[in-house]
């Protein structure tokens, strides 16, 4: 709201909207699921949609795409993260060993991952265009936030450079920690 957008937020957990108006200063929330926004057709010239997809089964996340179209003015853009199906932190392979050994020590909740590839064609499927599957954070970020939480900064800064010129390495971008896709309706 500073720079004069004005952000709303959309949730379908009441709990998670309650902590988010007393944690931010978003007074625009909204308690809505992806695969329906309680929003017009067209209401939006940006949305974004952040760490949300991993955690939406394939159905839904496709519907959620949809909407998402659905809401954007065209020439609207859309900013949304995944989860790569392969990465340098090795969750997902982590994931599916604990599942098979049954050790109780994953998350109850299925979290779900794709190629670079998978990402785009969901998109360009949708009927979006201009679609940019951006790979980021290749480094070991998440192992030095917890054990050295005071040098992240100045690691990332130093990390940035070469992590821009490992994102475009097509062969290397599905070892990444996080795609985020830029994607404009026409």
């Amino acid at each position: 709201s500073e720079m004069g957008h004005l952000p709303i937020g959309c949730d379908p957990s009441l709990g998670m909207l309650s902590q988010a108006k007393g944690s931010q200063k978003l007074s625009n929330l909204t308690q809505g699921n992806g695969q329906d926004l309680p929003f017009s057709s067209g209401s939006f010239r940006t949305v974004t949609c952040i760490e949300v997809t991993r955690w939406l089964p394939k159905d839904i996340e496709r519907a959620t795409i949809a909407e998402i179209y659905r809401v954007l003015s065209p020439d609207g853009y859309a900013l949304v993260s995944f989860a790569p199906s392969i990465n340098n932190r090795l969750y997902n392979f982590g994931y599916h060993v604990s599942a098979l050994l049954r050790t109780g020590h994953r998350a109850t909740v299925r979290q779900y991952h794709h190629s670079a590839k998978a990402v785009e064609e969901l998109f360009i499927s949708s009927g979006f265009k201009d679609v940019h599957v951006e790979a980021r954070f290749f480094g070991p970020f998440w192992y030095i936030q917890r054990l050295f939480p005071r040098q992240v900064s100045r690691v990332l800064k130093r990390w940035e450079p070469f992590d821009r010129k490992l994102a475009r390495v097509r062969g290397v971008r599905n070892l990444s920690n996080v795609f985020v896709v830029a994607a404009r309706k026409t």
